[in-house]
């Protein structure tokens, strides 16, 4: 498959703290070495216009770069875009040179590739009246493309031991075991029922059974962890669908109140530097021992849950009953294109006129015929 993975970095930043960000990327990619070629890990940056005219609303930055610094690998490339103080990455791979790839992309066509997707991004104005696309964030895109898998993680600064994260894949079938079916079969490897196992290590089953959602079938789990300090919540549900597509998406939300937690700003964010920080050392390529000490340790706290079983399972409900289909995400499927009629040359159509004059000439068809 020719994939792109789009990451929503920042959703409020000006022009100059996306370019900041932007050239300590740059400045990375240039520092370090390729061991083969003795250069530098960046090939190449250019600005990429993706409008006609003076667009001071978007800006877009297009790398390319070794992944690997010792041996031939995948290229690595980057679309950084802003738009209207959105900040979106969005990356890809190119495999030209590889042995064992057969007809490979050429970096170039993996490269139209992030411009096409970035050219259909644009910041969400009105939600109720959003055009067609998939929405990250504020920022909604639209390309030509016949499948769309996400990550999304949902998070309130007011309460930091809340998370909500859905995993979203539109076109793929359902997994063959079904939730309760994977959990019974992990028991079983130890000789044990599903329930039976979380008896032991003392996880308290607050609900389990059918759950239709999104206008799907469903299945949930909601569970209180009490092994160890601190309480923690895990509500999970899984959707099924017997038709997958953009419109009936295989949907996996799990929301988890109080564990480990990770320090963040009041805005939310894990660092009050924010995209300086968010695009650093974990985005560089695969070369782990050249990672400094200006990497940025994210101080985490375990916590209790700060809502009770009764409210955990009432936020869930509220989340669930929330999630439904967005009216004209999915524009019509356009109608094939027709193939062009063959064109017939000059002395063909000449012939063809001196044979039906021949035929009219000659009167046959006003000839009554015998039945």
């Amino acid at each position: 498959m020719n994939t792109v993975e789009a990451l929503l970095i920042d959703e409020d930043m000006s022009r100059e703290q996306f370019e900041r960000a932007l050239g300590r990327r740059l400045e990375r990619l240039k520092s370090i070495q390729h061991e083969a070629t003795h250069g530098p890990m960046l090939l190449r940056s250019s600005a990429e216009p993706l409008s006609q005219g003076d667009d001071t609303s978007r800006y877009a930055v297009l790398m390319r770069y070794y992944r690997d610094d010792r041996r031939s690998g995948p290229k690595g490339h980057e679309l950084h875009l802003w738009v209207d103080g959105a900040y979106v990455l969005l990356r890809a791979k190119s495999y030209e040179g590889i042995e064992g790839i057969d007809n490979p992309e050429p970096p170039e066509k993996v490269e139209a590739r992030l411009i096409s997707l970035a050219r259909s991004a644009s910041k969400i104005r009105n939600p109720q009246a959003t055009r067609s696309g998939f929405i990250l964030g504020s920022v909604v895109m639209d390309d030509d493309h016949t499948h769309e898998s996400a990550t999304l993680s949902f998070y309130d600064p007011k309460r930091s031991d809340v998370t909500l994260e859905i995993n979203y894949s539109a076109a793929t079938p359902d997994a063959k075991q079904r939730l309760f079916e994977r959990i019974n079969e992990d028991a079983r490897l130890v000789g044990l029922s599903g329930d039976t196992l979380a008896s032991a290590m003392r996880i308290k089953t607050l609900r389990k059974g059918k759950r239709a959602f999104a206008g799907m079938e469903g299945e949930e789990w909601l569970v209180v962890e009490q092994k160890a300090d601190p309480r923690t919540l895990n509500l999970r549900a899984e959707s099924y669908r017997s038709d997958p597509g953009f419109m009936r998406p295989s949907l996996s939300p799990t929301l988890t109140v109080g564990g480990l937690v990770s320090q963040r700003d009041e805005k939310g964010k894990r660092s009050p530097d924010g995209p300086v920080d968010f695009i650093g050392e974990w985005t560089l390529p695969s070369f782990a021992e050249k990672i400094t000490s200006d990497r940025v340790a994210y101080p985490s706290h375990e916590v209790d849950a700060s809502l009770t079983d009764y409210e955990a399972t009432a936020l869930w409900e509220a989340i669930l009953d929330s999630i439904r289909p967005r009216a004209g995400a999915v524009a019509p499927s356009k109608p094939p294109r027709q193939p062009p009629l063959p064109v017939e040359s000059q002395a063909q159509v000449q012939a063809n006129q001196r044979a039906m004059d021949h035929f009219i000439a000659t009167g046959v068809w006003l000839e009554p015929r015998e039945s």
